[in-house]
This record gives structure tokens, sequence and C-alpha cells, in this order.
């Protein structure tokens, strides 16, 4: 399980940083996620990069890993309570 849960924490932000090399590569990346935090763009960015998780989730399903399936899961769960902290305004 906690293969999955880091995995499942790993791959949202690897989402995020290839996001950045395709898109904004000429800013520097603390500047990319300043203007994330400025802009208040941190629960859409991190909604639209959680879309890798199902995959991972899928793939741990797939190769009957349950055990790593539940981390991915539990990291999904904990990424949404950060988007809605976010969606709040407490982040």
């Amino acid at each position: 399980m906690i293969f999955g849960l880091i995995c499942g924490m790993l791959a949202p932000f690897i989402a995020i940083l290839v996001y950045w090399l395709m898109q904004f590569h000429e800013m520097k990346l603390s500047e990319y996620l300043s203007h994330i935090i400025v802009y208040k763009l941190i629960s859409p960015a991190l909604s639209l990069s959680l879309i890798i998780n199902l995959g991972v989730f899928f793939l741990f399903l797939q190769k009957e890993y349950y055990q790593s399936s539940r981390g991915v899961l539990f990291a999904t769960f904990i990424y949404a309570g950060i988007i809605l902290l976010a969606k709040v305004g407490v982040i």
C-alpha cells in the first residue's frame, strides 16, 4: 500500500511538471508555481493532474496489485482534501 501511496502522490506532481515543460518551458519552474498560486489556479491544476492517478489505479488493478491500488486511491483522497481546502480558500 505504501508503494501505491507514493506513486499516487508523485504521479500528479510529475503531470504538472510535464505540462510545465510542454507549455511554459520559457518560464522558470518557481515562476510557474508562483503564477499558479497568485492566480488561485491550485485546485484546477491539481484536479487535472489527478487524471493520471486514474491510469495508475487501473494499471495496478490489471496487474492485481490490489494493495497498491488502494494506496493510489488513498493518495487521490488526500489530493481531494487539498483541492477542497483550496476551493474554500484555506490554502
